[in-house]
């Protein structure tokens, strides 16, 4: 029996000293503990049972075989205590860490969130997730890849997770664009506990996470081919068109002397023609310009053809207008030399009869310049001239044929032959060039059948980061603090215009990474954490996890995250959400860094003055000693904080009343006394507090309190809209 308990002494102490040495799995600490406290109950029980057996023998005077029958049972019944304890043990123990926060923790990582590919190129998406939950838990989980540009599923599977065993998926995305531009997808993992003889769950809900995946697409070889064609078929319609509209504005149907009254009409056709290309023109431009190639091919090819017919009218009525005008100063050139050879009638002698010839000729020589004067056609100028010129030939002829023939020639004329004031038309031939340059499309962006030009305005849709309180208990992960604030984030992307980003951890970005999340028209929303801090090296960045820091370093730690999500969104301000002492973390933020990055910040339930009482005495048993001595109402650190100016932006704090405990109103935390903030603006809301349910913890759940997610969501809105032009 000695020997028996002596091993299972030695066996207790050796276990005591593996733990304190080494930092086994909560599996294995779990196994150990329950063995150590059976070793003690089978010490207990077995002494208590081989006392009471010998006590027995002792009066009864037994033989020495009844006696060690007996201290066999006596090691049987404190082995049977032994495992039995064990058993009870081990699931109190796992109720216990359940309900301290240990119950269902989700991890959703992807190897790269942000690729440049080529249209017609995939690219693969390496998913890692695990979970960490009870040894003896499986999680049932949905793990889904969805296009944010249409809202399709592309990927759904439902899978069982272990602690023991990660899941590695990798996903394939082809693009199938004819576009260059950005489209997001969004991997969401949804766990919820499968409970079993040993798996115990309090989760109200399932554990989400989300990653935000960014592929930007640019044109492959053959899509930049025929774009650049495009372009300069673009470029040279436009330019004969606009050589087409000015020369046509050039005309001038109103010339004196000329009647182009059908030319005019011929124009006003030709112009409707001309309007109706130029309406259409715009809009190939547009479709260049939103990237609609296959639509742009279609109409440039129709309009091209509406092109050649209206070059060919307009060069019909070009010939036609010049024509008529060359065809009147020609007729006009000739006529002044006509007159030039008839000016010597006025001094000749005339025979009777080519008196009579001449007379005739000289008023029909009159007459034709009033008919030159008259606006009419100029073909009809020239028929008239042409008569003109038949009736000087045979003037000509007769005056001549009496010269020769000596016949007697005493008559004068008497006729004054008019002079020609008439003036010359120029014809100018104007080389007209367009110096036409059409720019190139911006990038599309598309999200929720909504597509538009990729944003690239820093003061739009500023983002949305939620700052999480105080830890309960110290020893679970940074992510479930991050929890508190999942319902708040996933319910504005419901409500619309917002994006739920997921978790946000990282502290460094490259170059390419610079303004992805912020090129679609929705705010972008991130829960993060000062809990985490990001040590970077040569061979990368690793994250550490950090819980027992002072606020100050906390609000270092928050520094970088709006440093970086003001990065990868490309604005340059956010806004805060806080929670508990999250809005320690953010105030002292702003007296560190200033309040030039944040647009406003919504408080809710903040120690702003301190805590006290019951909550500063239980603080540290589970959480951080410093967050609590800091958190005290007479700490240095509160006192500080209070000193300070609030800074000149809108600052928006919920202070939590309905639950009394101590003499005051407040949250069952946050007595609404050290919650009031002098200089912000002020709201109460009401709750209630039931034994450890208090309204403090649940004021960041819309499904408890939707009232108070109507205020936050009011306060955070920014009353702006961009208008989609694709």
């Amino acid at each position: 029996m000695r020997v028996i308990v002596g091993f299972m002494v030695l066996f207790g102490v050796v276990l005591l000293f593996l733990m304190s040495r080494f930092n086994f799995s909560d599996t294995v600490n779990s196994i150990l503990l329950s063995l150590i406290v059976g070793i003690v109950v089978f010490i207990f029980v077995s002494g208590l049972t081989y006392s009471s057996l010998s006590n027995r023998s002792d009066k009864l005077n037994n033989t020495e075989s009844k006696i060690k029958k007996r201290k066999k049972k006596a090691n049987l019944v404190g082995l049977i205590f032994m495992v039995v304890f064990m058993v009870v043990f081990f699931n109190f123990y796992l109720h216990i860490k359940t309900m301290l926060g240990n119950d269902l923790l989700v991890s959703l990582n992807i190897e790269e969130e942000n690729f440049v590919i080529k249209n017609g190129e995939e690219v693969n998406i390496e998913i890692t997730a695990k979970v960490l939950t009870n040894p003896f838990c499986k999680a049932n989980c949905s793990l889904t890849l969805r296009d944010l540009s249409n809202d399709e599923l592309i990927y759904e599977d439902n899978i069982f997770i272990k602690v023991s065993s990660p899941l590695s998926k990798e996903y394939k995305i082809s693009s199938a664009w004819e576009q260059s531009g950005q489209k997001l997808y969004k991997v969401t993992l949804n766990c919820n506990n499968i409970e079993d003889r040993f798996c115990y769950s309090y989760s109200p809900s399932p554990a989400l996470r989300t990653r935000i995946i960014s592929v930007d697409h640019d044109l492959n070889e053959i899509q930049e081919l025929i774009k650049n064609n495009l372009k300069n078929n673009i470029k040279d319609m436009n330019t004969e068109v606009y050589i087409i509209d000015n020369n046509l504005g050039d005309f001038n149907f109103d010339k004196p002397y000329l009647n182009l009254s059908d030319l005019r009409e011929n124009s006003i056709i030709i112009n409707n023609s001309l309007s109706s290309i130029k309406e259409n023109m715009s809009s190939l431009s547009s479709l260049y310009l939103s990237q609609d190639y296959f639509k742009l091919g279609t109409d440039v090819y129709n309009l091209n053809q509406e092109i050649v017919k209206l070059n060919s009218s307009f060069n019909e009525l070009n010939s036609s207008y010049f024509g008529n005008i060359s065809l009147y100063n020609l007729v006009l050139a000739n006529l002044s030399i006509m007159h030039q050879e008839i000016i010597y009638l006025e001094d000749y002698n005339f025979s009777e009869y080519s008196l009579e010839l001449a007379k005739s000729f000289i008023n029909d020589f009159n007459s034709f310049i009033s008919i030159m004067e008259d606006k009419n056609s100029a073909s009809f100028k020239l028929e008239k001239f042409n008569e003109l010129s038949l009736k000087k030939e045979n003037l000509s002829f007769v005056l001549q044929d009496e010269l020769i023939n000596n016949i007697s020639r005493e008559n004068k004329l008497n006729i004054s032959i008019y002079e020609i004031n008439l003036p010359k038309f120029n014809i100018e031939y104007k080389n007209y060039t367009l110096d036409f340059v059409l720019g190139e499309p911006s990038p599309i962006c598309c999200l929720h059948n909504e597509c538009y030009d990729c944003i690239d305005d820093a003061s739009l849709n500023y983002p949305i980061i939620f700052v999480h309180g105080h830890s309960f208990n110290e020893k679970i992960s940074p992510e479930l603090s991050m929890d508190s604030f999942g319902g708040m984030a996933g319910q504005l992307e419901k409500d619309g215009g917002y994006l739920d980003a997921g978790y946000f951890y990282r502290s460094q970005y490259d170059e390419g990474s610079k303004g992805y999340l912020g090129r679609v028209n929705s705010t972008i929303v991130v829960e993060a954490t000062y809990y985490i801090d990001t040590v970077v090296t040569d061979d990368g960045s690793f994250m550490l996890t950090s819980k027992w820091e002072s606020i100050d370093t906390y609000a270092s730690r928050l520094n970088d995250i709006v440093s970086n999500v003001k990065y990868i969104t490309g604005k340059d301000k956010v806004i805060i959400v806080a929670h508990s002492m999250g809005g320690l973390v953010t105030r002292k933020y702003i007296q560190l860094y200033g309040e030039d990055s944040l647009e406003k910040i919504v408080l809710i339930g903040i120690p702003n003055h301190g805590v006290d009482g019951f909550v500063l005495n239980y603080c540290a048993v589970f959480g951080a000693d410093l967050e609590c001595s800091e958190m005290n109402k007479s700490s240095e650190f509160i006192l500080n904080l209070n000193s300070v100016p609030l800074p000149d932006i809108p600052i928006y704090n919920l202070v939590g009343v309905g639950c009394f405990w101590e003499g005051s109103d407040g949250d069952g935390i946050v007595k609404s006394s050290s919650a009031y903030l002098d200089g912000a603006e002020n709201i109460y809301v009401n709750g209630t507090c039931n034994l450890v349910d208090f309204f403090h913890v649940r004021m960041v759940h819309p499904s408890l309190h939707p009232e108070i997610y109507n205020i936050v969501k009011e306060k955070i809105e920014i009353k702006e809209v961009y208008t989609s032009v694709a």
